[in-house]
C-alpha cells in the first residue's frame, strides 16, 4: 500500500471569527484532526464524494466539515476530481474524487 500524506502544510483552520491563542490551537488541531481522517477514509475508496466520506466518518463532524477537508486536501494536491458527479445525501450532484498515489 502507498503510503500517502499530506503533501503540504497549509493552513486547514479558516479562521473567520478571529479566534487566538488557546482556542485557535485547538481548533487547528481538530481541523488537521479532520482532514488526516478524511484522508484515511479516502484510501479504502477508489472514488468519493463529500456524501460518501460523511457517511463514513467515525465521529459526528458537520457535512460542511467533511467538504472543508476535502477542498484542502485538493488545494494539497493530495486528491483529484474525477470528473463525475453522483447524487449525494441530499440528492444533488456532487462531485467525484479520487486520491492521488504515486
Amino acid at each position: 500500500m502507498n503510503q500517502i500524506v499530506l503533501k503540504n502544510n497549509n493552513m486547514t483552520y479558516f479562521n473567520s471569527i478571529k479566534e487566538s491563542g488557546d482556542d485557535l490551537k485547538k481548533y487547528q488541531d481538530k481541523a488537521k484532526t479532520q482532514d488526516d481522517i478524511v484522508l484515511m477514509l479516502c484510501r479504502k475508496n477508489e472514488t468519493f464524494t463529500a456524501s460518501k466520506i460523511f457517511s463514513q466518518f467515525p465521529s459526528k463532524a458537520p457535512l460542511t466539515s467533511i467538504r472543508r477537508s476535502i477542498n484542502t486536501l485538493l488545494n494539497n494536491c493530495n486528491i483529484v476530481c474525477t470528473g463525475e458527479k453522483t447524487k449525494g445525501i441530499y440528492g444533488r450532484n456532487e462531485t467525484e474524487y479520487k486520491l492521488v498515489t504515486k
